[in-house]
């Protein structure tokens, strides 16, 4: 499980900082028109969801449903920029 913790912390730090954390407060923001570059792009929906996947593996005590708010935020922005 300590393998899985690990993974998870490494893949969020290495490949999308802006992960880090629940995103809820970033999702707040966009919404009331603050510009959070890099925060609604398709690598992070990967990397939240392999993320939170990993952690609850590992078996870690986290919420999931902050991870989940900002997965659903991703795949609305990216419904609504369809070219």
């Amino acid at each position: 499980s300590s393998g899985l913790a690990l993974a998870s912390a490494s893949f969020v730090s290495l490949v999308a900082p802006i992960c880090a954390g629940s995103g809820i407060p970033e999702a707040k923001g966009y919404m009331n028109g603050n510009v959070v570059p890099g925060m609604f792009e398709p690598p992070n929906f990967f990397v939240r969801a392999l993320g939170v996947v990993m952690s609850t593996a590992a078996g870690l005590p986290i919420g999931r449903e902050g991870p989940m708010v900002c997965i659903g935020g991703i795949i609305g922005v990216a419904t609504v920029h369809i070219p």
